[in-house]
């Protein structure tokens, strides 16, 4: 028992000795007053060069245009008030990817005026929840970058599954695959699909009604010689629907070489087991 107490006896003592050196190293004193042990200066971000502030007001105009059908465009006018005390100007227009496209509009803005940019959206290939972005910038100091927003969902007339396209993965030249995709209609009225046989020798297509004017299933396989080649394509099924006449499904595949030379070496690619090829 006494060596345990002298042992604690000297962890307090070392302790007490400690604090006063280890709060003066963070250049605090131990007996300072809290206001005065909290007073640090704080580096706003948006006072450095090259970090304007952005006020919240205006910075950002949002368009919820609820929800569309997929191929169906989407287009809307946003108002950009100027709120500066003279006559402003856009000095630049970018947008977050090629689908998105800004009309024609005036560059100059008088004070209390407007601008109106024309945004219009190609949902062509896309659904569910979409968030596109269109920035502004101007040469008024007080709000230099203004984000325009279109938002909404974009559901597909018809969907496909397990994916919206054929992945066949690595492939030889005399490979014998098949894939195949479960198309549903969402439309209330019944859906007659018709295929268009494949414009490529190497591709053998069959659709078959599984719920007439509902559902149908694609069944895709590659028929050799393959060519060398990562895409191998697409199929196309006219519809009855004039708003989507037509559905084209890509078709992917790498197809190798038997043996690659890589280097000083010979490759040979690993046989699929799915290959009917090496079976």
């Amino acid at each position: 028992m006494g060596v345990v107490s002298i042992r604690i006896a000297s962890a307090c003592m070392f302790v007490l000795l400690v604090m006063p050196y280890a709060a003066s190293a963070v250049g605090v004193e131990a007996d300072a007053p809290a206001s005065q042990a909290m007073d640090v200066p704080v580096k706003d971000r948006a006072t450095e060069p090259g970090h304007a502030a952005r006020p919240g007001r205006n910075d950002v105009i949002e368009h919820d245009f609820g929800q569309v059908w997929a191929g169906d465009p989407v287009s809307h006018t946003f108002e950009v008030p100027n709120t500066a005390d003279r006559t402003a100007s856009i000095t630049n227009v970018r947008t977050t990817c090629g689908c998105t496209v800004v009309g024609k509009y005036d560059k100059q803005a008088p004070a209390g005026g407007a601008w109106h940019l024309q945004v219009t959206l190609s949902t062509a290939g896309r659904s569910g929840k979409t968030t596109k972005r269109v920035t502004v910038t101007t040469d008024d100091p007080a709000r230099p970058h203004i984000d325009l927003v279109l938002t909404g969902r974009i559901t597909p007339r018809f969907e496909m599954a397990p994916s919206q396209y054929l992945r066949f993965g690595a492939l030889q030249s005399t490979s014998t695959a098949s894939q195949t995709v479960t198309i549903t209609s969402r439309l209330d009225q019944p859906v007659t699909l018709t295929l268009t046989p494949p414009a490529e020798k190497f591709l053998k297509a069959d659709l078959a009604p599984i719920e007439p004017g509902r559902k149908y299933e694609l069944t895709v396989e590659t028929v050799p010689p393959l060519p060398l080649k990562r895409s191998l394509g697409q199929i196309e099924l006219a519809t009855n629907q004039q708003a989507q006449p037509k559905i084209l499904i890509p078709i992917y595949g790498h197809v190798q070489p038997r043996v690659q030379e890589m280097g000083h070496c010979l490759y040979s690619p690993p046989m699929r087991v799915v290959d009917k090829a090496y079976v």
